[in-house]
């Protein structure tokens, strides 16, 4: 033990020093790849940084170079246009001096101002000199403007006592033969240069310098007194400027400051030299942000390398510790493990890799029924039955290669020689190397689940055969369709080998249906129903209540079938409910059967299925045969209608003539025609008149009525301007309301329009409207005829009565045929009650509604409305409400 122990001890400090070092490897392989990582970063923030330095450098220098060119081209203007004074050309030396010293007073930026000739000498010339500038003529622009005969741009110089520095600029003056006959130059004070330059705002570091051609400093910022004269040797310098093009270039300047540069050149078209632009950005400027990101991730990179070396060093340390506590926490769960193997209600074996039972816990004693010192040392095949005795060295052989076997099932023998299912599972013991030494078995005994599983097994198969039977009959609505299928799942899936359904009365002459598990002619289908006995067939009507048999030969109510030895068992189910009809299913097995629970409930609930399905295909059936009678009677009612309709058309067309005919007579009389008329003659002719006026009328309304109610009526639409329509229907019977001194007003409101309309119907509805109102108002009372619009679109119309007003239990039937109101039953003007439904049917062809608002003696408002393109809007209860939010005032 004491071995083992030391072996363990230099295992454990070999696996730690190799712990160690491959950590340290990871943190090396982590920190290399960050390390690149943020060297990469630092460049790509340098190359950030330069760009934006020199698009910040750039920036500056354009703005520079725009304002110092301008400043030169006033410069160029002006000598330009002196070469044009012929004072200057082609007078006097004294006339030149009058006319260039006040020029010259007036612009302090030149510090000099003249003219000289071809040769260089001078003419005239105002401003600072001295003897050391008396041959200035003759420079290097000098020569260039004469050989360029065009603007030439000079180099640096200083004048006079104060010492003012100055730059130099040329013009040629040439004459027609196209030589140079003479110079103005000019001196301009860099000052002013100077001052341009000052005017932009530099950033902190930032040098700004304005060159000659030979490199002399004409303004610098910051510093610009220190600069101003001095000369760049630096040959790189010289080498930027040799190029006359705009560069950049990393340079050290006369300060001695590392500085990326800019540079332009400042010409103007047509002109002879240059000046140069420059701006210097210092490297510490422009790379500071990114050298200080660098520094930052160079350092926390290094911080975080020292933590995670630390970390693993920690780790390393203490491990060993983490070991010897890990090792006694072992022992401690070996102990509790121990403790719940013989706790365990599964049944837990060791065994050796040859099968012999090593440990045996309390729950194998249990399962099995032997003790643990029955089975100690011997072979675990004695748990097998004789048909599985290979099972163990086949598992066994498949644990020796360190593979485990889940779950499997199986079947073992207890003490007492039963049998019983277990699931089982194997997993290899290994020793403290490694190896395979053994095998341990944990077995449940599963049978109860089994047993269990079998019987879910039943049911599912019930549920489905009873799933099948109801959508094989919810299929068909007809019986003999319903009856066969369910006939068929039943002995399909049931385990029946007969399936019977008898009929109390035939359908479609037959009433037995009959279905077999193996194929039979109809004849063996006969006697197998008449081996059931008379005395069953009698029986078969009188059963309310399922009856089950599960012996045939030992049923008393088929002893005529047991002695002529038949033999099985029976299920009869009784299918009809109520009167409707009367039906019963049977069931036979060749076979004695026991009818369970589950089997009887299962038979019940198909018996239940089959019920439904028969009542909804006796109930179809029956409902085809009414539709059928009732589809006959409809056209029967079809084709009286039509011939009422052909019979009333043929009598109002017979009336109305002869009673023209009389009406015009009687209009021939009371004229004179036939000679004079008395005055009672002319009373009792005006009746007459009248009352064969009124007959055509309520011929007419029956003949449109006829028409409307054989869909004849057809309605010849066109625009119509509803204003005016309104306007002369209210002007139509305004006579008649004088006559009775009823007040007829008109309402039209602004927005009515016109829209499409049969226009004579639609005078026929409010003719007939304010007809109504005239015979149902009293004298001295009121009347009002109106359109408007309302929020829809649709048109809406009105006409409103201060008379005696509808009940309103007779407003439901106001628009019915032959209804009237019984509230003007004083009146003496009786109608047929077709004048409202004539109305209604003519609104509604035109797509609108027409409907009544009206109480008991304050008058009714008729209000209909027509859709301005001949299509209907929203319903009649929203017209309505808007009706009464607009007209809640009564006449």
């Amino acid at each position: 033990m004491q071995k083992f122990e030391k072996q363990n001890r230099l295992v454990t400090e070999s696996f730690l020093r190799e712990l160690r070092k491959r950590l340290l490897l990871i943190i090396l392989l982590a920190v290399i790849p960050i390390f690149g990582m943020i060297l990469y970063q630092a460049k790509l923030a340098r190359d950030v940084q330069l760009g934006e330095a020199l698009e910040d450098a750039w920036g500056l220098v354009e703005s520079v170079a725009i304002r110092e060119a301008r400043f030169i081209d006033s410069a160029k203007q002006l000598l330009t246009l002196l070469a044009d004074v012929s004072d200057l050309t082609g007078g006097d030396p004294a006339s030149c001096q009058r006319f260039l010293k006040p020029l010259v007073a007036h612009n302090r930026g030149y510090v000099e101002l003249g003219m000289a000739d071809a040769e260089g000498r001078v003419r005239c010339r105002i401003g600072e000199t001295d003897s050391a500038l008396s041959k200035t003529p003759k420079t290097s622009h000098f020569h260039a403007a004469i050989k360029a005969k065009s603007f030439a741009i000079g180099d640096y110089q200083r004048h006079g006592p104060e010492g003012r520095s100055s730059v130099s600029f040329a013009y040629p003056v040439v004459g027609r033969d196209g030589s140079v006959n003479a110079l103005i130059f000019a001196a301009l004070d860099t000052a002013w240069i100077a001052q341009l330059a000052a005017e932009n705002n530099l950033p902190p570091g930032v040098a700004l310098s304005i060159l000659d051609s030979k490199g002399t400093i004409l303004a610098r910022f910051p510093e610009p007194e220190k600069w101003l004269g001095k000369h760049i040797p630096d040959a790189a310098l010289f080498e930027v400027l040799a190029l006359r093009s705009q560069q950049s270039k990393d340079l050290v300047g006369l300060d001695g400051i590392d500085r990326i540069y800019a540079f332009k050149p400042l010409s103007l078209a047509g002109a002879v030299g240059q000046i140069y632009v420059m701006v210097g950005v210092p490297k510490e400027v422009a790379f500071g942000p990114a050298h200080d990101a660098l520094a930052r991730n160079l350092m926390l990179l290094l911080l975080v390398s020292a933590v995670a070396i630390s970390i693993a060093s920690l780790i390393g340390s203490k491990f060993v510790i983490e070991f010897v506590r890990i090792r006694a926490e072992t022992n401690a769960l070996r102990e509790q493990l121990a403790a719940i193997v013989q706790s365990s209600e599964d049944a837990i074996v060791g065994m050796s890799l040859d099968g012999t039972i090593s440990t045996w816990n309390n729950g194998a004693e249990w399962i099995f029924g032997y003790r643990a010192e029955e089975v100690t040392g011997k072979s675990v095949c004695r748990l097998m039955p004789g048909d599985r005795v290979d099972e163990i060295p086949e598992l066994l052989g498949i644990v020796s290669l360190g593979r485990g076997v889940n779950r499997y099932e199986s079947e073992r023998i207890r003490k007492d020689g039963s049998r019983l299912y277990v699931s089982a599972s194997l997993s290899p013991i290994r020793d403290h190397f490694g190896s395979v030494v053994g095998a341990s078995m944990i077995a449940r005994d599963t049978t109860l689940l089994r047993k269990r599983e079998e019987q879910l097994s039943a049911h599912a198969a019930r549920l489905e055969t009873l799933h099948g039977i109801a959508e094989d009959v919810a299929g068909s609505l007809a019986i003999d369709e319903v009856l066969s299928r369910a006939l068929k799942r039943l002995v399909a899936e049931g385990g029946f080998d007969w399936a019977f359904a008898r009929l109390a009365a035939a359908v479609d002459g037959q009433e037995c249906f009959a279905a077999t598990r193996a194929p039979v002619s109809k004849a063996e289908l006969d006697a197998a129903w008449r081996a059931l006995g008379d005395d069953f067939a009698q029986r078969l009507w009188q059963c309310r209540n399922p009856w089950y048999v599960e012996s045939i030969a030992a049923a008393a109510e088929f002893g005529q079938a047991a002695a002529a030895g038949a033999r099985g068992s029976v299920a009869v189910l009784p299918l009809g409910r109520g009167d409707q009809f009367k039906a019963a299913l049977v069931l036979v097995n060749g076979s004695e059967r026991t009818f369970g629970p589950e089997d009887t409930q299962f038979l019940q609930a198909v018996s239940r299925q089959i019920t439904l399905a028969l009542e909804n295909a006796w109930l179809y059936s029956g409902t085809m045969a009414a539709n059928e009678k009732l589809r006959r009677e409809i056209d029967q009612r079809k084709h009286a209608q039509k011939v009422l309709a052909d019979f009333t058309a043929m009598v109002a067309h017979d009336l109305r003539s002869p009673l023209s005919n009389v009406v015009s007579i009687v209009d021939s009389v009371r004229e004179g025609l036939f000679g004079p008329v008395t005055a009672l003659q002319e009373k009792w002719l005006w009746k007459i008149q009248t009352n064969c006026r009124s007959l055509i009328q309520h011929v007419s309304d029956f003949l449109d009525l006829s028409k409307f109610n054989a869909g004849q009526l057809q309605l010849v639409k066109a625009p119509a301007d509803m204003a005016a329509l309104v306007e002369d229907c209210a002007q139509e019977y305004a006579i008649e309301a004088d006559k009775r001194r009823i007040s007829l007003i008109t309402q039209i409101e602004p927005g009515v329009s016109s829209c499409p309309i049969d226009e004579r119907r639609i005078n026929q509805v409010l003719g007939n409207l304010l007809s109504n109102a005239l015979k149902f108002t009293e004298a001295g009372g009121a009347i009002e005829i109106g359109a408007g619009k309302r929020d829809n679109g649709d048109l809406m119309i009105w006409v409103k009565d201060s008379g005696v007003g509808i009940a309103v239990e007779e407003l439901e039937y106001i628009f019915e045929m032959y209804r009237q109101s019984q509230s003007g039953q004083e009146s003496y003007h009786r109608g047929t009650g077709l004048g409202l439904a004539i109305c209604k049917k003519i609104i509604e062809a035109h797509g609108g509604s027409l409907w009544v608002e009206s109480e008991v003696g304050r008058g009714s408002a008729f209000y209909f409305t027509l859709p301005p393109n001949g299509v209907s809007q929203p319903d009649v209860s929203q017209q309505r409400q808007a009706s009464r939010a607009t007209n809640d005032e009564r006449v």
